[in-house]
């Protein structure tokens, strides 16, 4: 077949490009610049070049307008469906109606007046859609019809066509759903009509609108008829149609062809296609031929199964499973694909092998985000068309009297956790695919347009070559208009080569050369190209599926003729193509793929629910970001990516829904989530950071605690305290071993910038407002517990301040205040600074910890705590019942302090929707930690106690803490021992020391029975020893305090070499007994309470000798208490006083002792002392005894007239008294090696110095009177 150079196409072509661009000022040569071109963004649509299809006398240019009319209508309709579905209804606002009045009778005419004033716009609308709806049907069926009159049989349906008729229908069938279940449209007409009745005689055209208020009532119809008018118009006047069961057919094949076939297939062509295919099988089913055959003759079956499947196809949560799997997966391996190929060609001029490369990474992704979306969508599809149903609801214990419950049935109770976190990950995936992508946007523009300029040349003027050369050997029907396709489309250095390249062989053939342009064809280009191509190997034509005609296609009958491979490669390049116009288009592709506004838009629920809006604790995106803070991320970014669906929405709201009052609330929703986001991950940014200083702390604590454990001896107290906390020890090293320390947040500490509705928020600044209010918030929590607790809670003070020290240091990327600027804010520090350059006050200012410290070491410490001197440690026991009402429990509320500050600090979020969460059990091992820290020190007071208090509280304050403890001691001693001495002074009898005769119980017995009117009240003998034991307890404060401080000094000073290393600066302990040694001889207690170096109890020159009445009282303090209470120890043995009240009564005692002189007086008239003597004595004889006796059964008495055994004690005792001095023997023996310990600390810190001698006469002998009669008499008168 011959072509000559001068046909009407190739004319036409030569033309339109001379016009467009002169061939002089055109480049030949292959190295044409990337950038010689500056085209926009996005290319022109495809309606908009209508004079592509004129000027090259397309062969099917008829139908090409028939498109573009279609697509216009099309147009119209999309935004005719924007415009219903954002309608709500009117007359819900209105206000209730007004009773008429004779006094104003136009009143109630005003009123119908302004409601049908504001209903006319919603008339309009209704209008609108009838009068669309109409002429979109009668349009459908018009062209369905033209394709079936017996001229057009023979002539393939192109496939722009075929999309077009695909468009309008699915266009129809969204108005058929909106039309149904608008009610808003029903209510605002009905209440219309009403109005319209009462006002009508008023209105000059109410005749018209009378007329119309007709015709939409039959259009509307009411509520109890049957759904979808609209549809069945649609069906009414395709069936009507002649032959409309093969067209039917041919639309289903398409739309089944490109749903298998389009690898880059948006998610709306997609589902396009999906809506459609149900619909056109209903209206097939319905034919008289379906109904008798079940199937069409010349149909394929397999094309039958497949729209049935697609059609019938139920998505469940396992696509969105799958779904997300592959999402994940997927981008491990594209991303880094991704970005190597784009910075490997990160210079201007890159390879053609490059560019192939780019444009192949290109289209991989765009085909992962169409499939991941529109899984996606397919899966929201399917849950919002399958509700939670009302048995599920009862089940799981959801209140169905909720005004939102049918919104809530599809979102906030129809998602599992699995798949709130899968629609996370496919959010995520694509988000951050489209952000890459549209980073080098510009770059991948010029990619595309330079490959699919490529790629076209190449089919056009090589691949189209040999084809052409066998169809016009074989003379076939198709040449003209491949021959054709390749003048349209191609891009001719030598315009002669189009018209002899393709009668030439295969050895004489040359191949053109292509330029290397980026100036890819016009999309009008590409649909033309595709659809001739199309054409040349596609059966769908009218003739095709009649049997009889099947052979009578002159045009379209040359696809048998065509080579396999030739065919093969014609539809090969047509599927490549259709990939063209989404990727020439990158712009409004990326913004397609990566709206996900639907997740927001719920109007037709707002109509079932009668709401004016949904909350924001139950709104679909809310709902993701709580889950997704809540789920197992491992970083922050997906959260912002769902959170950007607000973004979407506003978009989507205002440039193609036009609609303000949605923006307006989507702002407002979108706002609040932002602010509750941040909110909530700044609480989990400062716990997470919190966990790692506590798991910190918690590991040095048990480093150091197994090493304390292998160097301390297990007899030890300290010793065997670590050993019992051994397996605590063991399972706190193995929990914290086995976690891992995640990086979750680490990316949110340099995040910058987040856009929410075009303002960019400094998502850094936002997070450091709230970590530095949760820090502030923290510290006051543990500063009120702080002054709620006892003396022990020091250490934990100290503990947590450090872990929240630690905590800011790690949130060191924020710009929080200094921790120092806010503890000293917290504790008063300030105000104190403040209010002393302002006042002149009468006593300083003490800072929080100061007055806390101060305070429990002098109400609690010295007066609820037992010393023990051998290991310095306190103890708290049990208080005397005497004390209860003096002394009181101050401690007791602490528990219920805590408790209810800890439910104030930790309350709920109002957005919480959920319990249980991954954030809440972080929380409980938080808490668990940090019961760990601050229990480790709870059950003493002792030197690690001192120790943090020497790090809570500058050198200052704590001379200050020391001066008030030794001010306590003085103020105790000179107000209440100076009265209480001479009295109990002078109710001690003169005694003598019993005789070793009288035993130990005998002994005893006579001590009690002098000593017994002593303390002769219960309260009278707690408050006397609770007296000393706060003294002693004051001194031993300073005891500790002060050696710790030295220990401290000699650490920090170790590496210095002082001069004066050898003078030693006091102690707080030797500034606490030279205060008291002043006090006493200030106030004349002293000389009160002397002795003289003959003093004795037989004849005590001065009663009030203080060392008389502290041997009496050390005596009574080894028993019980003098009421017999219950005061016990956890293994049932009852408590003596000494123990009650500790070895502070002790220290109180020989301290006073010390300082008096009268320390060889104490060693000398020792009534318990003198007990334990003849305890030794019995315990010696006893032994000494029991060996003679052994020794003299073994021989027998020589003497027969020998006399018995001399009776050496006095008396017998029952079991109570041996009893009773036997505990006493106990308690005095502890009492007196403390005591010893005692002396050689105060001869330490305040040497007595040498003691003058002194004399001491002992009493007159008198021997007993010789009574022969005694036994004993007997015994030395021989």
């Amino acid at each position: 077949m011959e072509l000559g150079s001068g046909s009407s196409a190739l004319g036409a072509l030569r033309a339109f490009a001379t016009s467009c661009c002169p061939q002089s000022e055109r480049k030949t040569g292959g190295g044409c610049c990337a950038d010689a071109l500056a085209l926009a963004m996005s290319p022109p649509p495809a309606s908009d070049e209508f004079a592509h299809e004129v000027a090259a006398t397309f062969v099917f240019a008829d139908e090409m307008k028939t498109v573009r009319q279609l697509q216009s209508k099309c147009k119209e309709g999309r935004e005719l469906v924007n415009v219903i579905y954002c309608s709500r209804s009117c007359a819900r606002a209105f206000p209730p109606g007004v009773v008429a009045d004779e006094a104003a009778p136009n009143k109630m005419k005003q009123y119908h007046h302004a409601i049908f004033a504001v209903l006319q716009p919603q008339m309009e609308k209704i209008k609108q859609l009838n009068e669309y709806c109409a002429q979109a049907v009668v349009l459908l069926s018009d062209n369905i019809q033209r394709t079936t009159v017996h001229e057009n049989m023979t002539r393939v349906i192109p496939d722009v066509m075929m999309d077009a008729l695909v468009d309008i229908m699915d266009v129809i069938l969204q108005l058929n759903h909106l039309h149904d279940s608008k009610s808003s449209l029903r209510n605002d007409f009905s209440v219309f009509k009403r109005v319209f009745l009462h006002i009508k005689d008023d209105l000059p055209d109410a005749e018209t609108i009378e007329k119309d208020i007709a015709r939409l009532q039959e259009f509307m119809g009411s509520s109890y008829q049957a759904k979808g008018a609209v549809w069945d118009s649609l069906r009414h006047n395709l069936t009507n149609v002649k032959r409309y069961e093969q067209v039917t057919y041919l639309l289903l094949r398409h739309c089944v062809n490109h749903i298998e076939n389009d690898t880059c297939t948006t998610p709306s062509s997609r589902f396009k296609y999906i809506r459609a295919l149900s619909y056109l099988m209903a209206v097939l089913e319905g034919s008289d031929v379906w109904k008798k055959t079940n199937t069409l003759p010349g149909a394929d079956k397999k094309v039958i199964e497949a729209v049935r499947k697609a059609s019938s196809c139920q998505a469940d949560c396992s696509i969105s499973f799958a779904a997300s799997r592959e999402c994940k997966s997927t981008c491990e391996t594209f991303l880094p694909r991704l970005m190597h190929t784009l910075n490997s060609t990160t210079n201007r001029e890159h390879t053609q092998e490059q560019n192939d490369t780019l444009y192949e990474v290109l289209v991989d992704g765009i085909a992962h985000l169409c499939k991941w979306k529109s899984n996606f969508l397919l899966f929201m599809a399917w849950k919002y068309q399958n509700p939670k149903t009302s048995e599920k609801l009862r089940e799981a214990g959801i209140p169905m009297d909720s005004p939102l419950l049918e919104y809530e049935r599809v979102t906030k109770h129809n998602y599992s956790d699995e798949e709130w976190q899968a629609m996370a990950d496919i959010i995520y995936g694509v988000k951050s695919v489209v952000q890459i992508l549209r980073g080098f946007q510009s770059k991948l523009a010029k990619c595309v347009r330079r490959t699919v300029y490529q790629h076209i040349q190449v089919f056009i003027q090589h691949t189209l070559l040999p084809i052409l050369h066998r169809a016009d050997k074989r003379k076939l029907a198709c040449t003209k208009l491949i021959h054709d396709i390749r003048a349209m489309n191609g891009d001719w250095i030598d315009s002669e080569l189009l018209v002899s390249d393709f009668k030439k062989k295969h050895k004489e053939r040359k191949y053109s050369q292509i330029p290397d342009r980026t100036a890819s064809p016009s999309l009008c280009q590409i649909q033309m190209l595709r659809t001739a191509i199309d054409s040349v190997y596609a059966r769908r034509s009218m003739g095709d599926l009649n049997a009889k005609s099947s052979t009578s296609s002159v045009l379209f009958s040359f696809k048998k003729d065509l080579d396999s491979s030739d065919a093969e490669t014609l539809q090969e390049f047509y599927h490549k193509a259709g990939a063209f116009p989404v990727l020439l288009d990158l712009s409004a592709t990326l913004s397609e793929l990566a709206d996900f506004s639907g997740l927001w838009f719920r109007e037709q629920y707002l109509e079932l629910a009668k709401s004016v809006q949904i909350p924001a604790e139950i709104s679909l995106p809310w709902l993701l970001i709580e889950h997704s803070l809540d789920g197992a991320f491992t970083s922050v970014e997906p959260v912002l990516a769902i959170l950007d669906a607000y973004n979407d929405a506003g978009k989507c709201s205002l440039h193609e829904l036009h609609q303000q009052h949605l923006y307006d609330e989507i702002e407002a929703e979108g706002k609040l989530c932002f602010d509750h986001f941040v909110f909530l991950l700044a609480e989990r940014v400062y716990l997470h950071y919190k966990s790692l200083a506590a798991k910190d702390a918690c590991r040095e604590w048990s480093d150091h605690g197994s090493a304390s454990g292998r160097n301390l001896p297990v007899k030890s107290a300290a010793g065997a305290a670590v050993a019992k906390l051994n397996p605590a020890l063991l399972s706190l090293n193995k929990a914290l071993d086995s976690e891992e320390e995640d990086s979750k947040y680490e990316s949110v500490l340099t995040q910058r910038h987040v856009s929410i509705f075009g303002r960019n928020y400094d998502l850094t600044f936002q997070l450091e407002q709230r970590v530095d209010a949760l820090l502030r918030k923290d510290l006051e929590g543990w500063f009120t517990k702080f002054e709620a607790s006892d003396a022990t809670c020091y250490v934990a003070m100290l503990d947590i301040l450090n872990v929240l020290k630690k905590t800011h240091s790690s949130l060191s990327n924020f710009r929080l205040d200094g921790f120092d600027d806010i503890f000293e804010e917290i504790n008063d520090e300030s105000l104190e600074c403040l209010l002393e350059s302002s006042l002149s006050l009468d006593g300083p200012i003490q800072s929080r910890v100061h007055e806390q410290i101060s305070q429990t070491i002098r109400t609690d410490l010295c007066q609820h705590f037992s010393l023990k001197f051998d290991n310095w440690l306190f103890t708290r026991m049990p208080l005397h019942e005497a004390l209860m009402l003096t002394v009181g429990d101050q401690f007791a509320h602490e528990e219920c302090l805590r408790k209810a500050k800890q439910h104030r600090l930790s309350r709920g979020s109002i957005f919480r929707t959920k319990l249980g969460n991954s954030a809440a059990v972080k929380a409980a091992k938080y808490g668990a930690l940090e019961k760990t820290i601050t229990g480790t020190h709870r059950t003493f007071f002792g030197e690690p106690h001192v120790q943090a208090l020497c790090k809570l509280l500058p050198r200052r304050e704590l001379v200050d803490v020391a001066n008030d403890c030794i001010e306590f001691a003085v103020t105790k001693i000179e107000d209440v021992l100076a009265l209480c001495i001479p009295a109990l002074g002078s109710t001690i009898p003169p005694f003598r020391l019993p005789r070793f005769m009288y035993r130990t119980e005998g002994c005893y017995g006579y001590f009690e029975g002098k000593f017994k009117h002593l303390l002769d009240s219960d309260e009278l003998e707690a408050q006397i020893f609770h007296c000393f034991r706060e003294i002693g307890n004051a001194l031993m404060f300073l005891l500790v305090l002060g050696t710790v401080l030295n220990v401290s000094a000699i650490q920090s000073n170790a590496t210095q070499q002082s001069a004066n290393s050898t003078e030693r600066l006091p102690s707080l302990f030797q500034c606490a007994l030279e205060r008291i040694d002043s006090m006493l001889k200030r106030s004349e207690i002293a000389f009160e309470w002397e002795a003289g170096p003959d003093s004795q109890p037989e004849k005590m020159p001065n009663a009030s000798s203080f060392y008389h009445v502290w041997c009496a009282l050390e005596f009574l303090s080894c028993n019980r208490p003098r009421g017999g209470g219950d005061y016990s120890l956890d293994q049932g043995e009852s408590l003596s006083l000494r123990e009650m009240f500790g070895d502070g009564v002790q220290l109180a005692g020989c301290t006073l002792v010390h300082l008096l002189g009268q320390r060889t007086l104490y060693d000398l008239w020792n009534v318990s002392q003198h007990v334990i003597n003849v305890r030794h004595y019995e315990d010696v004889k006893a032994t000494s005894e029991a060996q003679v006796t052994l020794v003299s059964n073994s021989k027998k008495s020589r003497h027969k007239g020998e006399l018995p055994n001399v009776q050496t004690t006095v008396g017998t005792l029952d079991q109570e008294m041996e009893d009773k001095a036997a505990r006493f023997v106990v308690n005095a023996r502890e009492m007196g090696a403390t005591s010893k310990q005692i002396f050689h600390t105060l001869e330490l810190a305040w040497p007595s110095g040498p003691r003058p001698a002194a004399t001491f006469t002992p009493p007159q002998f008198t021997p007993p009177v010789n009574t022969l009669s005694s036994p004993l008499a007997a015994q030395y008168h021989r």
